[in-house]
């Protein structure tokens, strides 16, 4: 069964997610799971605020690397689509933590989600943008290089198989 969270609640992993308190975040994870006898994964993922915004949004839009890591940890003992899911989740506007990431300019946060957690990079925001022109647009020429590169990768891995 979903846990039950307050509003408070919620605000506060919201918070401690976007301001990067690490020590409050997890206890505070701690404490709801054991409360609603589930899994952190699982308060993590009822967490969202009224636009749908996640934890990781909110860590991964201020460039919170070791949060953001935090809170995806939560999910190595679930399924994998459960994590899958969590990562790509999108706010009621489109944008998934990949996008928030590139937004911000914060490559080391990029990278993270695409290489170690799979996010997916061509999802687009109901603006029709994806990551990739969310950092040009903002001029993260640095994030902006290294989705281009991923495409030059993927082009060229197709290109040996069909040889």
């Amino acid at each position: 069964m979903a846990p039950t969270l307050t509003e408070d609640e919620i605000d506060d992993l919201i918070f401690f997610s976007r301001a990067g308190d690490d020590s409050e975040l997890q206890d505070s994870l701690k404490v709801l799971a054991e409360r609603e006898k589930v899994s952190e994964a699982e308060i993590i993922s009822a967490a969202q605020d009224e636009g749908k915004s996640t934890c990781l949004h909110m860590a991964t839009g201020n460039g919170h690397l070791e949060t953001a890591k935090l809170l995806l940890a939560r999910f190595t003992e679930r399924p994998k689509e459960e994590k899958k899911q969590y990562v790509d989740a999108a706010n009621e506007y489109g944008n998934t933590a990949l996008h928030w990431a590139a937004l911000g300019g914060h490559l080391a946060v990029v990278r993270m989600l695409a290489e170690e957690h799979g996010a997916t990079q061509a999802v687009a925001n109901d603006r029709n943008y994806v990551a990739l022109d969310l950092a040009q647009f903002n001029g993260h020429e640095d994030v902006a290089a290294y989705f281009l590169n991923q495409i030059k990768d993927l082009e060229g891995k197709t290109e040996r198989m069909e040889a």
